[in-house]
C-alpha cells in the first residue's frame, strides 16, 4: 500500500540520481543557485513512497503582481521510478497545491518529460500556448547532436559546408581556447558579445549582473566553462558550456558582428564538442530551437544556423497549469493574451 510523504532537499543532493534519470540541466541545484541569483525564490522537494524516493522536482517562485506569484518547475517532475501511478499523481497534485498556497501562487506551472505525461492529462490543464513564454518558461524544443563517436566520425558526419566552415576559421588564424578559471576576466566582452547578438536576432537580455552570478557559480561549482574563438588577440566569440550528466549544454553565447567573415561560431561549437566528449559529455545541445507552433521570430536566424550541425529535435512535450486562484489566473493569462496580440 503507498503511503506519499514529501520532504524538502537542501543543496545539491540527488543531482547524480538525477542526472542518471535523464534529467534536464533546469532541475539541477547549480540551476537552482542561478535562478537564486536573480532574486528568485527556488525549492526542492523528493516525494516517497513508504520512504523510497520516486519523484523529484524543483519549484521556482517568481513574482507577477500586487504581491502573487507564480511557480514553475522547469522540466520537471522528474521520475525517479518506471510506474506513474495515478494515485501518484493525485499525491503529487496534493503536494503542489499546499505549497503553492503558502507561497502565494496564483497558478503552478509544470513540463515532465513526455515519457512520463501519461497520468497527468486528466488531472492538469494544458497551458494556453500564447502564455507559453515568459521569464521562466522553458524552450519546447531543443536541437541535440550525439558527440560520443570518434572525433574523426563526428567530423565527417558534419555537412560538407560546416567543415568546411570550421577549416577556414582555422586557417585564417583563428585561435580557440578552453577557460575553466577566471570567468569574470571575460565578463565584460563577453556581455558586449551578447549584446551585438541580440540586436542581431531581437531578443532581450538578462542584466549583466546576472551573467556576473551564473559565471561565478559555474566556475566555483566546476560544472561549466568558456570556449573562446579570437582572432587577433580579440575574442569574437565566448560560449558558456555546462554539463549535467551526459549532456553538455550551450547555455548561453555572444558573437561579433565583426570579422563575421572568419566564421568563429563555428569553430567555437566544434571546439565545444570536443572539450566536452572529453569531460564525458555524451550529447551537446545547442539550446533552444523554434519549431512547429513555436516559430518564434527572433529565433528563426539562430535556428537555422544551429542546424547547420547534424542533430535531432529533442521535444519537450506539453506544458501544464495547476491554477490556485481561478480568477487571478484567468486575468493572468488574459494579460498574457492581450499583450502578444498587441504587439505582433
Amino acid at each position: 500500500m503507498s503511503n506519499f510523504t514529501i520532504n524538502a532537499v537542501e543543496g545539491p543532493l540527488y543531482d547524480d540520481e538525477l542526472a542518471t534519470h535523464g534529467a534536464h540541466f533546469t532541475q539541477s541545484s547549480l540551476y537552482r543557485l542561478w535562478q537564486e541569483d536573480r532574486g528568485f525564490t527556488v525549492e526542492r522537494f523528493v516525494i516517497k513512497d513508504n520512504e523510497k524516493p520516486i519523484l523529484f522536482f524543483q519549484a521556482i517562485s517568481a513574482p507577477l503582481f500586487l504581491g502573487k506569484k507564480q511557480m514553475y518547475l522547469p522540466h520537471g517532475p522528474v521520475s525517479l521510478t518506471a510506474n506513474i501511478s495515478p494515485a501518484l499523481v493525485l499525491a503529487y497534485k496534493k503536494f503542489l497545491l499546499d505549497i503553492a498556497k503558502v507561497r502565494r501562487a496564483i497558478f503552478v506551472r509544470f513540463d515532465p518529460s513526455l515519457e512520463i505525461t501519461t497520468n497527468f492529462h486528466q488531472h492538469f490543464s494544458l497551458a494556453p500556448q500564447l502564455a507559453y513564454h515568459s521569464t521562466l518558461t522553458q524552450p519546447r524544443y531543443e536541437w541535440i547532436l550525439d558527440i560520443s563517436g570518434t572525433e574523426e566520425k563526428l567530423f565527417a558526419s558534419l555537412p560538407k559546408d560546416t567543415r568546411y566552415s570550421i577549416r577556414t576559421a582555422e586557417r585564417r588564424g583563428a585561435e580557440t581556447k578552453i577557460e575553466v578559471e577566471n570567468f569574470l576576466s571575460y565578463l565584460a566582452t563577453f556581455y558586449e558579445l551578447m549584446t551585438e547578438t541580440a540586436d542581431r536576432n531581437g531578443f532581450r537580455l538578462h542584466p549583466k549582473s546576472y551573467y556576473e552570478k551564473v559565471f561565478i557559480e559555474s566556475e566555483k561549482n566546476r560544472k561549466g566553462f568558456l570556449v573562446i574563438v579570437s582572432f587577433a588577440e580579440q575574442p569574437l566569440v565566448i560560449n558558456l558550456i555546462t554539463i549535467f550528466g551526459t549532456t553538455a549544454l550551450h547555455v548561453f553565447g555572444g558573437s561579433s558582428s565583426a570579422q563575421r567573415d572568419k566564421l568563429p561560431s563555428y569553430l567555437a561549437h566544434w571546439t565545444g564538442f570536443l572539450a566536452s566528449r572529453s569531460r564525458g559529455a555524451l550529447n551537446y545541445s545547442f539550446g533552444g530551437v523554434a519549431h512547429n507552433e513555436d516559430k518564434k521570430e527572433s529565433w528563426i536566424d539562430l535556428t537555422a544556423f544551429k542546424k547547420n550541425f547534424p542533430g535531432v529535435v529533442t521535444d519537450f512535450g506539453p506544458i501544464y497549469d495547476l491554477p490556485i486562484s481561478r480568477l487571478w489566473y484567468y486575468l493572468y493569462i488574459l494579460g498574457k493574451i492581450f499583450r502578444q496580440k498587441w504587439t505582433s
